[in-house]
């Protein structure tokens, strides 16, 4: 690749990638404001209005899960739970694959503020609404007039009401959702290495949807742009566009992620975890669980003229209680095509040793990156922080979660 084209490149993943991440009450409350690059020195927005307008929108909606808003050229992710709503804002260069990594930057970062501060954020949500009927009952033309500096809602601003994150956060601020938004977005740091092996056409980690068969691309989370072959032709076979195809992989991704909850939530399953495991495998489940959530499909009708055909290999993993059906990945790659016949989907299940040479270790380390960056269980920052940058032994899913699935999506276009 040229420079040139490595620079375009790169300025459009720099226009794209996450530029700020907002969290409030439902009320409005701001609690953290954190922004990174360009925009942290050209914001688009003034936070404490910017958490009015999108609290008030998600209280429209019902409070939904999860929504999506475009603003003047932003487009903004918002994820809703316990008693707080994250906005992730990206570029208005961003892309599906950007926005997918955005949104589970976004969870990430709604599981451990959650789990950090889950009793305080009721209280601070309360608070704040009763300040806001106050203000309200009490509105006189000169309380609107007054050149006291407010928060936008009448209530004038003192220690930790300006738009600024709350004291007590600063620290998670400026300790996790700063790392976060400079790092490597979630696509590159768990896909990028699985593309890094010869063999592979693409990846992509899903979220199998609960009634198969699936028609859209809906339930894809992450993805990388497929890759050509070296014979030619198989990387048109790849996606969603294939129902043949799809349709086998969703309904597999399905059933693995429902065993693998099912062996985490039997007698005995990780309760007594803690070790990585070897070879860089990273879970501790025992190898009758790890094959549970591992599978390897090969699609004989979709060959080359060269004898190979579409592979997929699976491996389900935890993203609970921030999904709690969990996710699945999902690695396509080339190889010979198998003899046997292949039964009503098209499809012929075949064992790990299929496998190209790297991908299985690859796929463990990737799985276990993702289950690292959503603990069940966080203690304390330090915990979170570990998990963040160094990554931590998966830990035992728990069953809460939301009870919405819902989602909205809101475009505002903006006079030019």
């Amino acid at each position: 690749m040229s420079n040139s084209a490595q620079c375009a490149m790169n300025c459009s993943t720099a226009e794209a990638a996450p530029a700020a991440v907002l969290i409030f009450t439902p009320s409005s409350k701001l609690l953290v404001s954190c922004a990174v690059g360009a925009y942290a020195q050209r914001p688009v927005f003034e936070p404490l209005p910017l958490c009015q307008l999108l609290s008030t929108m998600q209280g429209v909606a019902g409070h939904p899960q999860s929504g999506y808003v475009e603003l003047h050229g932003m487009s903004v992710l918002l994820l809703e739970g316990d008693s707080m709503i994250v906005a992730v804002l990206c570029g208005r260069a961003a892309s599906r694959s950007a926005l997918g990594a955005a949104r589970l930057l976004g969870l990430q970062v709604l599981n451990t503020f959650g789990k950090l501060h889950h009793d305080r954020l009721g209280a601070l949500d309360t608070q704040h609404e009763q300040a806001l009927n106050a203000a309200v009952t009490s509105y006189t033309f000169h309380s609107a007039t007054s050149s006291h500096p407010s928060d936008g809602s009448g209530i004038a601003a003192g220690e930790g009401s300006s738009a600024t994150t709350l004291p007590e956060f600063v620290e998670f601020e400026r300790s996790y959702v700063l790392p976060l938004l400079l790092r490597p977005p979630a696509d590159v740091l768990w896909l990028q290495p699985l593309m890094n092996l010869g063999a592979t056409i693409c990846a992509m980690l899903l979220r199998p949807p609960l009634s198969p068969p699936a028609t859209s691309e809906d339930g894809v989370l992450l993805a990388t742009a497929p890759r050509a072959c070296i014979s030619g032709g198989l990387e048109c076979s790849v996606g969603a566009h294939v129902p043949q195809l799809w349709n086998g992989v969703m309904t597999e991704a399905l059933s693995l992620t429902r065993l693998a909850s099912k062996a985490a939530h039997g007698p005995g399953s990780g309760a007594r975890g803690g070790g990585s495991g070897s070879g860089g495998a990273g879970p501790s489940a025992s190898p009758n669980t790890a094959r549970m959530r591992l599978g390897v499909l090969a699609f004989p009708e979709l060959r080359d003229a060269g004898g190979e055909c579409v592979h997929v290999v699976m491996r389900a993993v935890r993203i609970t209680p921030i999904l709690p059906e969990g996710a699945c990945f999902a690695v396509f790659f080339s190889a010979v095509a198998p003899g046997a016949e292949p039964d009503a989907s098209g499809a012929v299940r075949r064992m790990e040793g299929a496998l190209p040479a790297g991908l299985h270790d690859a796929l463990e380390q990737a799985a276990h990156m993702v289950e690292s960056a959503f603990p069940a269980a966080v203690s304390s920052l330090a915990d979170a922080i570990s998990a963040l940058t160094s990554g931590a032994p998966p830990m035992t899913p728990t069953s809460s979660s939301s009870s919405s699935s819902s989602s909205f999506s809101l475009e505002i276009l903006t006079p030019r």
